[in-house]
């Protein structure tokens, strides 16, 4: 093996596993952050129940009607050393949080130094497989071209990703326009219900200001499909969310062909609702696609990805 090539392969190895042990550490340390502020957060609120109690003492202690009650009785010293004994166990417990918070601080103090001595090795490995990656390309034609067909693939990977995401965000838009439309058909329809058992005024005037928000909610959603569709053009769709996407454009149109002229007759909002209902469900199911598709494309980049780092790394000449 060339040289050169053995103490890259060696600084790689060592570069690769004070990378591991910074994460490991840093991981570490936020776990010792998050017990320090509970520890921190318990010892005051024990040095206020540490005070309440003494106070009870104080209070016993000192000369008063009520003393003088308890001493008639017999139970002043009785309930003294309830107040004392309880008094006591809020103090071992507060003496034991504030032992526990030193050490804490201890560990979390050292943990930071182990960061500071450890702190770039991401940098530095990727120096490193860069000279190495140069050099490969330099003068290794075979394993030149197997980087660069990985890297085409990963680039590919990368963009399918992105297009995936951008059409999951599209629908999740979608999901939360049609939500909202279904929120306020029920409560028309509710209110419609009220008013046909004589509301009155008020309830018809509430039940159409819920109509008009709800027509307010799918525009938004019409507008929202269409932009979903012009996402959904940049990557492949199966025969099922193709009809899903045509459903989802014919029940906008739907709504905006007549219906709302006859908005106001009560069957017709329930008829409404129960379409926007369907299509709600379809909405969802495709996004539960989408993220699944968007999901599977990351995976496949980050791959491709990793398998182009084993062959830079693993290279021995």
């Amino acid at each position: 093996m060339n040289e050169t090539i053995a103490k890259w392969n060696e600084q790689l190895e060592q570069c690769r596993e004070r990378a591991a042990s910074l994460m490991h550490v840093e991981q570490r340390r936020e776990t010792l952050l998050t017990r320090l502020n509970e520890e921190r957060k318990r010892a005051i609120e024990l040095e206020v129940q540490l005070d309440k109690e003494q106070a009870d003492v104080d209070k016993l202690l000192k000369l008063s009607w009520s003393n003088m009650f308890h001493t008639i009785l017999r139970s002043k010293d009785e309930q003294l050393e309830i107040e004392r004994q309880q008094a006591l166990s809020v103090s071992l417990k507060l003496q034991l949080t504030k032992q526990e918070i030193v050490t804490l601080e201890q560990e979390y103090y050292a943990s930071g130094t182990q960061v500071a001595e450890l702190v770039g090795a991401d940098e530095q490995y990727e120096q490193i497989k860069r000279q190495k990656e140069q050099w490969i390309l330099s003068v290794d034609a075979d394993t030149t071209q197997q980087l660069e067909t990985l890297e085409a693939q990963a680039t590919d990977a990368r963009l399918e990703s992105k297009e995936w995401y951008e059409a999951a965000a599209a629908c999740r838009q979608l999901v939360c326009s049609l939500e909202d439309a279904v929120n306020k058909l029920d409560s028309a329809a509710n209110w419609g219900t009220f008013d046909m058992l004589g509301g009155g005024l008020i309830s018809n005037s509430i039940k159409h200001s819920h109509i008009d928000d709800a027509k307010s909610a799918i525009s938004t959603a019409q507008c929202l499909v269409n932009r979903l569709k012009k996402e959904l053009k940049d990557v492949r769709l199966s025969s099922d969310l193709k009809v899903q996407i045509g459903g989802l454009a014919t029940f906008a149109d739907f709504f905006f062909d007549g219906l709302i002229a006859d908005w106001i007759v009560q069957g017709k909002i329930k008829e409404s609702m129960s379409q926007a209902l369907s299509q709600l469900h379809n909405a969802r199911t495709l996004l539960e696609e989408l993220d699944r598709e968007k999901a599977k494309a990351e995976s496949k980049y980050e791959s491709l990805k990793q398998e182009r780092e084993r062959l830079i790394e693993q290279f021995a000449g």
